[in-house]
C-alpha cells in the first residue's frame, strides 16, 4: 500500500492492496484517515484517488472504507478498477455513488473533424453518433470528474445536457466521449446553413432564457466565484479608479438563483430533433443571466483582443462581432432590457475577466494594455451617458 500527496495540486493518491478484508481493513482505513488528516491541514479542497490497479477483491468491510471516505471527502475517485472488483462494486451499488473508473482506454482521433474549441478543450466528431471532448494537457482527471459531477447535477435539475458515457485517454490528455445521435453544434449549423442563422439565434436565446428560469440552489454561486477569481486579483492589475468602477458594476448584479452555464458559446450547444443539449458544464453555476451574456461576449469579443482565435470554431473570425450583435439584440428584446446598461455590464464583467486571465497566463504586456484600454472605454462610456 502506497500513499502519495501532491500539495501543489491538492491530490492524495492511495494505492490499495491486492485484497482488503477483515484481516487488514483496519490498517488500510487508519492509513487513509491519517493521510487525510495531514493533507486536509493545508486547508485546500482535496481530491482523493483510490488506485485499485492491483486490487482483486474487497470484502464488505473493505467496501465500507469507500463509503467512509466518500462521506468525508467531496471529491473521491476509484481508478484503474479491474473487472473482478468492478463486479463487486456494481453488485453492491457502489459504482453509482462515486466516480469509479476502469483502466482508461487510449483512443486516436487522427482524421476526426474538429468541430469546436475553447480555452481548455477541443471537441471532435468521432462518427455520426459520438463526439469526444479532449481537455488540454494542463487539465487533470479532477477537471473531468468535476465536469461529470456538474453534468449529473444539471440533469437532476432538468437541464437538457449530453451525458458522457466514457472517459478516455488520447495522447497525453484526458477525453470524455458523448453519444449524441444526429446532433450538430450551432457552429456547425451556422456553417452548413448560413441562411438560417437568424432563426438559430432566436432559438438559442429562447433556450438560454428557459434554462435561466430553472432554480439551481445547489450550484456554486457565480458572484462568489467571480469575486475570488477576478475581482480580488484584479486589484493588483488595474488602476484603483477603474478597479473600483468594476467593483461597483459587479455589486449591482442581482444575486440570482437560476442556472447559468458560464461558457455558452455555439460549440457548446448541440441541436437535435428533441431540441438543444448543453455540453462542457464544468463552469456551470447559479446566478443572474448577465453571467452568460458576459461569457458569450468574452468568447466573441474579449478573447479576440488577445488573439485567442482558437476560441470556438468558425471559419471566419470576422463574423464574431456580427453574431454577437445579433445575439445581443435578440437577448435584450426578449425581455425589454435596457440596452446601454446591459451592454456595459456584460462588456465590463467580461473584459475584466479576460484581463485577469491574460495576466495570470503571462500574455505580452502589449496585449494586456489593449485589454485595459478596451475595459477603460467600456467603463467610461457609462460615466458619460
Amino acid at each position: 500500500m502506497e500513499i502519495r500527496y501532491d500539495p501543489e495540486n491538492s491530490t492524495l493518491t492511495v494505492t490499495l492492496p491486492k485484497k482488503v478484508t477483515g484481516e487488514n481493513h483496519k490498517e488500510v482505513r487508519d492509513a487513509i484517515m491519517a493521510a487525510l488528516d495531514q493533507a486536509e491541514a493545508d486547508g485546500k479542497e482535496l481530491f482523493l484517488y483510490l488506485d485499485a490497479e492491483e486490487t482483486e477483491y474487497m470484502s464488505s468491510v473493505g467496501l465500507r472504507i469507500i463509503i467512509l471516505v466518500q462521506k468525508r471527502v467531496k471529491n473521491v475517485a476509484v481508478i484503474n478498477v479491474q473487472t473482478s472488483l468492478y463486479e463487486i462494486l456494481a453488485m453492491t451499488g457502489l459504482d453509482q455513488i462515486g466516480n469509479v473508473f476502469p483502466p482508461f482506454r487510449t483512443i486516436s482521433l487522427e482524421g476526426c473533424e474538429e468541430i469546436g474549441r475553447g480555452r481548455n478543450s477541443r471537441l471532435y466528431r468521432m462518427d455520426e453518433d459520438k463526439v469526444c471532448k479532449v481537455f488540454e494537457p494542463k487539465n487533470t482527471l479532477e477537471d473531468v470528474i468535476r465536469e461529470k459531477r456538474m453534468s449529473r447535477m444539471a440533469l437532476r435539475m432538468g437541464i437538457p445536457t449530453a451525458l458522457s458515457f466514457q472517459v478516455v485517454r488520447t495522447d497525453n490528455s484526458f477525453g470524455v466521449v458523448y453519444e449524441l445521435l444526429n446532433s450538430y453544434t450551432l457552429s456547425e449549423l451556422f456553417r452548413k446553413e448560413p441562411e438560417k442563422i437568424d432563426l438559430y439565434i432566436r432559438n438559442y436565446v429562447r433556450f438560454m432564457k428557459q434554462i435561466h428560469s430553472i432554480p439551481a440552489p445547489d450550484m456554486p454561486d457565480m458572484k462568489d466565484i467571480y469575486r475570488n477569481k477576478v475581482i480580488d486579483p484584479l486589484r493588483e492589475i488595474l488602476e484603483p479608479e477603474y478597479w473600483e468602477s468594476v467593483v461597483r458594476i459587479y455589486e449591482q448584479i442581482p444575486e440570482g438563483n437560476g442556472f447559468v452555464h458560464c461558457d455558452p458559446h455555439f460549440a457548446n450547444l448541440f441541436l437535435s430533433e428533441d431540441g438543444f443539449l448543453l455540453v462542457d458544464l464544468d463552469t456551470a453555476a447559479r446566478g443572474d443571466e448577465i453571467w452568460d451574456l458576459a461569457a458569450l461576449y468574452s468568447t466573441m469579443i474579449g478573447f479576440q483582443i488577445i488573439n485567442r482565435e482558437d476560441v470556438m470554431h468558425m471559419e471566419n473570425i470576422e463574423t464574431y462581432p456580427v453574431l454577437w450583435e445579433k445575439v445581443f439584440d435578440e437577448w435584450i428584446a426578449s425581455q425589454n432590457m435596457d440596452r446601454k446598461q446591459t451592454g456595459r455590464t456584460a462588456s465590463v464583467i467580461s473584459l475584466a475577466g479576460v484581463l485577469n486571465y491574460a495576466a495570470r497566463h503571462h500574455f505580452e504586456e502589449e496585449l494586456q494594455d489593449k485589454l485595459k484600454t478596451r475595459l477603460r472605454l467600456s467603463i467610461d462610456a457609462g460615466k458619460q451617458s
